[in-house]
């Protein structure tokens, strides 16, 4: 399950959190959460989404939850007012979101590796043109190190990607 350090003074990241057991919907098991998505901007309403997997993966059921900041200020000591909304959702859409999700890649490390052997290339290039074999040299065995480093996380990619 997710831990986090976030300060939750209104309480709205633990019940986010907990979104199969929302009172006002029918129970689901937490076992069954395929996907939680959160949505908390400043001056904006936060809300949750929550895909369910029911009758064994056979169906698929999305949950919303929201809650408004603005409510606290209106109605003082009332507590935070959450409201919930549950739909069916169709199964070969959610197969056709997850298919897109399973192929979501953020390349952060891959572009910082990219852009750091482009780098070391030009300047490998630089002092071979100059003819400063020990500049050249080194830039080698940078260039080795990166391509180490952007091999070992591909093995590492792959790994995950397994899991």
């Amino acid at each position: 399950m997710l831990k986090t350090e976030t300060c939750d003074p209104d309480g709205t990241l633990s019940a986010f959190l907990s979104a199969e057991s929302f009172a006002a919907l029918p129970e689901r098991e937490a076992k069954d959460i395929l996907l939680i998505c959160w949505q908390r901007p400043s001056f904006e309403p936060h809300s949750s989404w929550s895909v369910f997997a029911a009758e064994k993966g056979k169906t698929f059921v999305v949950r919303r939850l929201q809650y408004s900041p603005e409510d606290q200020i209106r109605l003082p000591g009332a507590g935070a007012q959450f409201y919930g909304a549950e739909a069916p959702l169709d199964g070969d859409a959610v197969a056709g979101l997850f298919q897109e999700l399973d192929g979501l890649v953020v390349p952060v490390f891959e572009q910082r590796i990219s852009s750091e052997y482009n780098r070391l290339m030009q300047q490998l290039q630089q002092a071979l043109a100059a003819v400063a074999l020990p500049l050249a040299a080194d830039a080698i065995r940078k260039l080795k190190f990166v391509r180490k480093l952007r091999d070992e996380l591909s093995r590492l990619e792959d790994s995950l990607m397994d899991l």
